[in-house]
């Protein structure tokens, strides 16, 4: 199962124009600020009788995205034990997403003040897990290609769930 909780102090818009018979929009300017948003996922068994959905082809430009203040937390059990970003400032510009291609384009990206921890699991912790019925994986990798990406004042941690750094090189506990 899936759970997604968001709370967004401000969300504010520009629709250039959404044309829903042709799956294509437009958006100007968007503004995303003073947020707590949390995805957690449990694995479950997968039904039988379960239909296939068409996939989506929505194509969606936007000129300018900002992000101000916001924390994204997310936790999908077993691998990933938590995912805590939080986002000082983010700017997009000129952003491009085709899902009928999987492909993503943007002029600029640009992030300052992130914090960014990642903690998995050991692996035999998470085999001890509920094993989920496997699904056939019918996803398509995703290209994403940028002009400019400028990154300051961040932080990175990547590391195994109650790992300590170690000195040298730990591939445990990795941190930027």
């Amino acid at each position: 199962s899936m759970t997604l909780a968001a709370k967004l102090r401000n969300v504010s818009f520009d629709v250039a124009d959404i044309a829903i018979s042709q799956s294509d929009a437009k958006l100007g300017n968007v503004d995303l600020s003073g947020g707590d948003i949390r995805l957690m996922y449990r694995p479950e068994k997968v039904g039988d009788t379960q239909e296939e959905s068409a996939p989506v082809e929505w194509k969606v430009g936007v000129d300018n995205i900002a992000i101000n203040d916001v924390r994204f937390a997310m936790q999908m059990l077993p691998a990933i034990d938590s995912l805590d970003v939080e986002i000082g400032l983010a700017k997009l510009e000129k952003c491009k997403v085709d899902m009928s291609t999987c492909k993503v384009e943007a002029s600029y990206f640009g992030l300052d003040s992130l914090d960014v921890k990642y903690i998995y699991q050991n692996v035999a912790v998470a085999a001890e897990e509920p094993k989920e019925t496997p699904v056939e994986d019918k996803s398509q990798t995703w290209t994403i290609e940028g002009g400019k990406l400028k990154v300051q004042n961040s932080s990175v941690v990547y590391a195994l769930n109650d790992a300590k750094p170690a000195d040298g090189l730990d591939m445990n506990y990795l941190s930027l």
